[in-house]
C-alpha cells in the first residue's frame, strides 16, 4: 500500500469521527442523550475498534492514531511527537504529518 492509498484510509477515518460526532451533538440538542447511554457507548466503541483496525493496517505499533484523535483532537491541539530518528518534536497537526510519523517509525 502506497502513502497516498493510507492518507485515503485515514481521511475516511476522520471522516467517520466526524460523522459520528455531528449525529452526537445533534442527539444531544434534540433528546438530551447522555454520553454513557448504551447507543453512544457503542457507537463510540465501534470507533475505537476502527481505529485498532487502522493502525493495524497502516503499522501503528505505537498507537498513534488514537493519540491523534483523543489526545490532539485531530490534529486541532497541535500537540507535538518525536521518533527517535528525529532530532526535535515536531507538531502532528494534519492526516499527514500523522501519516508521515507513522512512516518514519
Amino acid at each position: 500500500m502506497d502513502t497516498k492509498q493510507k492518507l485515503q484510509l485515514l481521511e475516511k477515518w476522520q471522516k467517520s469521527y466526524e460523522q459520528n460526532d455531528a449525529v452526537y451533538e445533534a442527539l444531544k440538542q434534540v433528546l438530551d442523550v447522555n454520553p454513557e447511554s448504551p447507543a453512544i457507548l457503542a457507537t463510540w466503541a465501534m470507533f475505537d475498534d476502527y481505529t485498532d483496525a487502522l493502525s493495524i493496517i497502516l503499522g501503528d505499533d505505537s498507537q498513534m492514531l488514537a493519540w491523534y484523535a483523543w489526545d490532539n483532537q485531530f490534529g486541532k491541539k497541535k500537540l507535538a511527537a518525536k521518533l527517535k530518528s528525529w532530532k526535535r518534536m515536531r507538531p502532528i497537526t494534519n492526516l499527514k504529518t500523522l501519516l508521515k510519523f507513522i512512516e518514519d517509525k
